[in-house]
């Protein structure tokens, strides 16, 4: 009898993975960034499952959907939406690809943020960053101010008064250095504030919740130091030395492979927080070496390898070296997501973006039309993406000189940013710009400066809601 008992249980597992349907219980929370604060529950969100119907969480965020094993114990979902809210967790690329374990005792969390509360945190985090650069700056002329002074005093009282200058003088070039970084870094403050704007602060730990709040405020300096200490001496050395070291170690003692993972996964961790604390101090040779490091310590994770091509693409310039290396994970992503994956389509695009720095005109739209021709299958006609890619083409075809085609594909942009983003936001004001520019390329300035002015017009609406806030 208690045998049978036993069975009961595991035949009604088995007969409830092998049905038609199975209801999956879940919550939709909004964004935190603040650990121990739990985010506020969000009602009407519609959900579905693919080839299921969609259902909508209740007011206080709860849900239950319908799903069908897909391949094992795990489903997909087909839509996770609610007008003026984002997804984060997972975004909206992920939940188009990402499986998730069906389990009916345990419920699924849904993480959105909505655009007002997404904007407001760039707008916040760019601000902080903005006031901890001018203060350093503020800071370092006053340094050196005193070491002036110094200087006048020890004229003719020192005999170390040209290694007095040669600090001086190296300290002056280093603040101009630092002054020229910030004044032509507002693409990377808003990049910094969008990815810091995206991470909750539920699923991180303490340490990274302080190395985040630094970040958000600017203090790239501080957040090199912590992540620093983070590392033993042993790990540093093997970091600095020979970085695949940790990886063969790993892989040499299978017995302490969870210890070893987590090892890997913190040094990781760590060389990424120094590398955006350097990046913070547009000291992007450092980052971009720490980028490196922690590539070279797993190259067979995606992650780190684009990560680490994004950013010697954008901020050192290095054509040779990111052709190489886009190819190279062109080439990973089509064996590990398969030959039409979003993945594959997103470095079709960005090696486009290097050729057509380049000059390489020719290559750069072919790049540019593969990466479209994934990205409208993937992901549909209608996605920011595509509509990224068709302003990229635009821009391409202004720069030959062929300003009907790129007009064609910069208001086709246009359309797809207006359907999803709606008349205000600012992805619509910087395809407004992009048109305007194409007009006065041709000469027809009365139309450039309606699309100009109408570009100011979003932005100074932008502007007016940060003042507010």
């Amino acid at each position: 009898m208690k045998s049978l008992f036993l069975c009961i249980p595991f035949l009604w597992m088995i007969s409830v993975i092998n049905a038609q349907t199975i209801n999956q219980p879940g919550e939709v929370r909004t964004i935190s960034y603040e650990q121990g604060k739990k985010g506020a529950p969000v009602a009407d969100v519609r959900i579905k499952s693919k080839g299921l119907t969609e259902v909508r969480s209740t007011a206080d965020g709860k849900f239950i959907l319908p799903v069908k094993p897909d391949g094992g114990n795990i489903f997909t979902f087909e839509d996770i939406s609610r007008a003026g809210y984002e997804p984060v967790l997972p975004s909206r690329e992920e939940f188009l690809s990402r499986k998730f374990a069906i389990n009916p005792a345990a419920g699924v969390t849904l993480i959105l943020a909505g655009n007002d509360q997404l904007f407001a945190e760039r707008r916040r985090i760019e601000q902080k960053i903005r006031q901890e650069k001018e203060q350093e700056i503020a800071d370092r002329e006053s340094e050196i101010s005193k070491l002036q002074a110094e200087v006048d005093k020890l004229k003719q009282e020192s005999e170390n008064i040209t290694d007095l200058k040669a600090k001086l003088t190296r300290m002056e070039e280093e603040l101009q250095t630092f002054k020229d970084s910030y004044y032509n870094s507002d693409d990377l403050i808003r990049q910094e504030a969008e990815r810091l704007s995206k991470i909750d602060f539920q699923t991180i730990d303490s340490v990274q919740a302080v190395i985040v709040n630094l970040l958000k405020e600017g203090k790239g300096g501080e957040v090199v130091t912590i992540a620093r200490n983070q590392l033993s001496a042993d790990l540093w050395n093997k970091i600095m030395n020979d970085p695949g070291s940790i990886k063969r170690d790993m892989e040499q003692k299978k017995v302490e492979l969870k210890q070893d993972s987590l090892l890997l996964e913190q040094a990781a961790r760590q060389l990424k927080n120094m590398a955006d604390g350097f990046a913070a101090k547009y000291q992007n040779d450092s980052a971009a070496y720490y980028l490196k490091k922690r590539m070279e310590m797993d190259t067979l994770n995606y992650a780190y390898l684009s990560e680490y091509a994004d950013f010697i693409r954008e901020y050192l310039v290095s054509y040779d070296e990111s052709i190489l290396l886009y190819g190279h994970i062109i080439e990973f992503c089509k064996v590990k997501y398969g030959e039409e994956s979003n993945e594959v389509a997103d470095n079709y695009n960005a090696i486009g973006v290097v050729y057509h720095d380049k000059g390489d005109i020719s290559t750069s739209l072919d790049n540019y039309l593969s990466a479209l021709r994934i990205r409208e299958k993937v992901l549909g006609y209608k996605h920011e993406d595509v509509a990224t890619t068709l302003d990229n083409i635009g821009v391409l075809y202004c720069d030959l000189g062929n300003y009907q085609k790129a007009l064609e594909y910069c208001e086709h942009a246009f359309r797809i940013f207006k359907k999803i983003s709606g008349e205000n936001h600012p992805d619509v004001a910087l395809s407004y710009n992009s048109i305007g520019f194409i007009y006065s390329e041709t000469g027809n300035f009365d139309k450039a400066l309606e699309y100009y002015r109408k570009a100011l017009s979003i932005q100074e609406k932008a502007l007016a809601m940060i003042i507010l806030s």
